[in-house]
Parts: structure tokens; C-alpha cells; sequence
């Protein structure tokens, strides 16, 4: 017993200091924010943020800029918004859809209709031979009640 004591003394001790450690380590990360995406700030998170010459986009809706849902706010409206929100925030992110390394699809109905919406989609945007690995899943709920899709991307910086 005085052993395991000892032991988990010896693993709390090295926790501790690892924490201690990372408080001091600063994260070499620049926080992205266009003007021709809605903005994220206020919600406490940024739009998008480059580290080590990858761009790290947070969940994009269709929103427009002033937090509308585009069109009538159907499926297919709401995943043209995400598509044109993302290759703004890469653009000014100095990226582009082709280097897009991974993109996460989050829906709240999987329908088939609307993976062919997103399968078009995904075609339209990534038009070369290189397809970026994707993640396509459904959720219950997405941020609030009327979005239907949310989508995140890691990509890389031009060179």
C-alpha cells in the first residue's frame, strides 16, 4: 500500500508540474477575423487561426455577414453559405480550397438529398483530382435550433 502511495505522490508530483510548465509556454498562434464573414468574437472563439503554417477554421454556418441565414435558410441555401464562408476565410488566410487537408461536415439531417447537396458541393469546390480526407456526420443539433449544417476545415498556407 505504501508503495502505490508512493507512486501516485511520484505521477500527482509530475502532473503538477507539467501543468505548471504549460502555463509558461506560449502558443504561437494568429487569430484570424474577415470582415466578409460574420464575426465570432462576441461568442468568444475566433473565425479561424493559423499556427505552423496550417489554417484551423472554427465551425462555419450559412450565416451572412450580418448573422441572416441566406435564402430561405432550406439545406442546400445554408451549405452554399458554408462553402463561400470557408473559401473567404482561406483566402484571407492566405490558403485556398486545394489545400484544404481535412474538412469536417456536421449536418443535422442525413438524408440522401442532402448528401447529394454536399457531395455536389464538395465537387464544385474541389475541382482538380485532389479531394481533401472528409469527415461527414449527422448531429442532433448544431449552436442554434434553425442551422442545418456546420463545417471545419484544417488546411495549409500557400507558400
Amino acid at each position: 500500500m505504501q508503495q502505490v502511495l508512493k507512486n501516485n505522490h511520484k505521477l500527482l508530483k509530475l502532473f503538477f508540474l507539467t501543468i505548471l510548465f504549460m502555463g509558461f509556454m506560449k502558443v504561437d498562434a494568429q487569430m484570424i477575423e474577415t470582415d466578409s464573414v460574420y464575426k465570432t468574437s462576441h461568442f468568444g472563439f475566433s473565425q479561424a487561426v493559423i499556427s505552423n503554417n496550417m489554417v484551423y477554421t472554427s465551425g462555419i454556418v450559412g450565416w451572412r455577414k450580418n448573422f441572416k441565414l441566406t435564402g430561405t435558410g432550406s439545406f442546400k441555401d445554408q451549405a452554399d453559405q458554408c462553402f463561400d464562408n470557408l473559401e473567404a476565410l482561406l483566402k484571407h488566410s492566405n490558403s485556398t480550397m486545394q489545400k484544404v487537408i481535412h474538412l469536417r461536415i456536421y449536418v443535422t439531417d442525413i438524408s440522401d438529398q442532402n448528401k447529394v447537396i454536399v457531395n455536389n458541393l464538395i465537387k464544385k469546390h474541389f475541382f482538380s483530382s485532389y479531394k481533401p480526407a472528409t469527415t461527414f456526420m449527422c448531429v442532433k443539433a448544431l449552436a442554434r435550433k434553425e442551422l442545418k449544417i456546420e463545417m471545419e476545415s484544417i488546411s495549409e498556407i500557400n507558400n
